[in-house]
């Protein structure tokens, strides 16, 4: 038996997703549509804060860490971006010595290049 007061809502209401769905939800009890719609949101959520620079965020960044922080990648892949010219234009290196625009290297890296 059922307590007064519960969370369900009364007969013939419809729900929506977002009801349904919340922290203590598993996985195995949703849809396929209701899991491609909570790994959209946050892929969108997760892209969203990355591809935005906060105001307390360096303006330059130094170094292939630098790079690796601005992207939140390994230092492996921040060398694969660096090397494969896409962000070029906010990079300024003089011998071993790596700066970059970090504002302007989110901006190039989000446009397509062909």
């Amino acid at each position: 038996m059922q307590g007064q007061g519960g969370s369900r809502p009364p007969p013939g209401a419809k729900q929506t997703t977002k009801d349904m769905i919340n922290q203590d939800t598993r996985i195995i009890d949703l849809t396929v549509a209701q899991l491609a719609e909570v790994i959209d949101k946050a892929v969108e959520e997760s892209l969203s804060r990355r591809s935005q620079p906060t105001d307390n965020a360096p303006r330059f960044v130094y170094g292939i860490k630098g790079i690796a922080t601005i992207f939140g990648v390994s230092e492996r892949q921040a060398r694969y971006i660096k090397s494969s010219g896409v962000i070029n234009k906010a990079i300024r290196q003089q011998g071993r010595t790596i700066i970059t625009d970090a504002h302007m290297a989110l901006q190039l890296f989000g446009t397509k290049h062909s």
